[in-house]
């Protein structure tokens, strides 16, 4: 359902000064961000106006990624076509959400707006080479910010009596100006917080042709905005990327806020606010989480990423690097002292390899061929599914529908190929728990896969650290 967006509270101990943060999460949106509010205002605003001259035109969107990603949805709905044109600096995560709505994507350099290679002018030429086609650029001075934020702007004011400060992340600029003129009508001595990238700038101060430096994405941009925009800021804050991401992440594990990289600047610069604030505990503060976290599986949820440009900072530092090494100690999996494992021949009817695993309680066998060499694996599950729906015989062999490591299988419910990672007594527990990140079991064996020597689950992990006396 579109806004009625939840309001979460984030208590703030900077500098020994106490306070709540309240949180509006944006990202609870029906596509995961605040563009979902947008992309209704600009296609209610282009019908209104006249705009469409068909009933099937082309939405030519100059974007970041989410507001194309909110059009798409809608123009499923309409039968519009959606022509997205974006910049390189926007990760390939939300490019592959477009390419599955079926959107024509367009990429762009990461240049100033007056560039003509820039995603502005490059979708101006495109809308002009295709008939029925209309560029929906939020940034258009043909829209009004305010009207797209009204409602948002009500559900604020309904939850909150008093309101001292509220913090915006900006990119277009429109929720800046549209949300703080909506919200200053009722809030008088509100202070209106925009919130930019270190490197970023809106204003005159800087120079008109910016070289886009910072990795937070649906933050800043390489264009001076208008001067009415300039002026709905009362100040600007600008947060390192290193914090963005840190604070991000910070949200997600301690507060249950699945906020994107953009959030957690916003929350980054409401603390550094509270901390200056000379001792008051009584501020009002709010912070507009644009979007959420399931848009930066790549980056914002990759650690590896993280490490890689030096986003860490030294809390999540200290979390990663105990999960990688510190939290098994240089263990191994021969630490876990797993029984031997309980195999099958490829031969074995289905029947006896079920009777296994209820007896044991075991929920997959490796298989074993007449070399007695691994060569597939058989879960529980699948074997009573496919007794119970007829596809197979009790007496069928286990190999006709086992899952092979190598080969395929002729028969659509067992089987397929399976990349086989080896996992030895000797590979470590931090490997192990990396390899439980995308597979439920792992089958130990040698070196050489000659032999099954056991079977190691999620659960025995737990086992071993729990059996230390440490959390997992």
């Amino acid at each position: 359902m579109l806004g009625d967006t939840p309001i979460a509270t984030i208590r703030l101990s900077e500098a020994g000064h106490v306070a709540d943060l309240l949180v509006k999460l944006e990202y609870r949106n029906p596509t995961g961000s605040i563009k979902d509010r947008v992309a209704d205002w600009l296609l209610n605003a282009c019908k209104r106006d006249g705009r469409f001259t068909t009933s099937h035109p082309t939405l030519v969107v100059p974007t970041s990624g989410n507001l194309a990603i909110a059009l798409a949805v809608r123009a499923c709905e309409c039968g519009y076509r959606v022509v997205a044109v974006i910049p390189e600096s926007t990760s390939y995560d939300r490019i592959r959400l477009l390419k599955a709505q079926g959107v024509e994507i367009i990429r762009t350099p990461n240049v100033r707006r007056a560039s003509d290679e820039s995603c502005f002018a490059v979708a101006r030429r495109v809308a002009a080479g295709i008939a029925n086609a209309i560029v929906v650029d939020e940034t258009d001075t043909l829209f009004s910010p305010v009207d797209a934020y009204r409602a948002m702007s009500r559900e604020i004011i309904e939850a909150c009596a008093e309101l001292d400060a509220v913090f915006i992340g900006v990119e277009s600029g429109g929720a800046l100006s549209g949300l703080g003129a909506s919200l200053k009508a009722h809030y008088p001595q509100l202070k209106v917080m925009g919130v930019l990238p270190e490197g970023a700038t809106f204003s005159e101060q800087g120079s008109h042709i910016m070289q886009r430096t910072w990795l937070v994405e649906d933050m800043g941009t390489e264009f001076i905005a208008s001067p009415a925009v300039q002026a709905s800021a009362d100040a600007w804050m600008h947060v390192a990327d290193q914090l963005a991401y840190s604070t991000a992440r910070e949200l997600i594990r301690q507060h249950g806020i699945l906020s994107g990289p953009s959030g957690g600047a916003v929350v980054a610069a409401a603390r550094q606010y509270h901390a200056s604030s000379d001792g008051h505990t009584d501020h009002k503060l709010l912070a507009i989480i644009n979007d959420a976290a399931a848009l930066y599986p790549s980056t914002l949820l990759n650690d590896e990423w993280l490490m890689q440009h030096d986003l860490a900072g030294a809390n999540l530092l200290r979390e990663i690097q105990h999960q990688a090494l510190e939290k098994y100690r240089g263990a191994s999996v021969e630490d876990l002292q797993l029984p031997a494992a309980v195999t099958v021949r490829d031969t074995t009817p289905l029947v006896d390899a079920l009777e296994q695993m209820t007896e044991r309680e075991f929920s997959q066998l490796p298989v074993l061929d007449a070399h007695r060499k691994m060569i597939g694996f058989v879960y529980d599950a699948d074997l009573r599914a496919i007794l119970e729906g007829n596809g197979a015989t009790a007496t069928d062999p286990v190999g006709a529908w086992m899952h092979r490591f190598t080969g395929s299988s002729t028969n659509g419910t067992g089987g397929g190929r399976r990349r086989y990672q080896i996992i030895t007594p000797d590979t470590p527990l931090a490997e192990l728990a990396q390899f439980f990140e995308r597979h439920s079991a792992a089958f130990v064996t040698d070196a050489q896969r000659r032999w099954c020597l056991g079977v190691a689950t999620k659960y025995d992990l737990i086992r071993f650290l729990t059996g230390r006396g440490q959390g997992f």
